[in-house]
């Protein structure tokens, strides 16, 4: 059994097409990742990726990340088969879920900041 270390699953991670809004994960849920990562507090963030991957996992990332992973072996992306073992043996648990759980709400923290930077707010 081949188990990614958290670096390689991260450099994967960042190689995957992966759009948090068509991921099908509950964005919500994802919030509390990246909330804390908004605030600089990355010791949290890292905690609650860890929590809420397995919920994340239920909920359609397990099809949206063997998905994405088998089109990154496909393209010959380095790791991507060992990425694809990792995860089929540990699951929600694996280095790459958590990855990419981090990779989403970086992602969706972004995606926050440039529509908050859009609003137009009116005092009355």
């Amino acid at each position: 059994m081949v188990v990614l270390n958290n670096a390689r699953a991260a450099a994967l991670a960042e190689q995957l097409d992966l759009d948090v809004m068509t991921s099908g994960v509950c964005l919500p849920c994802l919030t509390f990742v990246a909330l804390p990562l908004d605030l600089g507090d990355d010791r949290k963030a890292r905690r609650e990726a860890r929590r809420v991957a397995p919920l994340l996992w239920e909920e359609g990332l397990e099809l949206t990340t063997l998905l994405a992973l088998e089109n990154a072996k496909r393209d010959d992306i380095a790791g991507a088969r060992d990425a694809i073992e990792d995860v089929r043996s540990e699951g929600p648990r694996s280095a790459v879920v958590r990855a990419i759980v981090w990779r989403l709400a970086l992602k969706l923290l972004e995606d926050m900041r440039r529509r908050s930077a859009g609003t137009v707010r009116v005092w009355s």
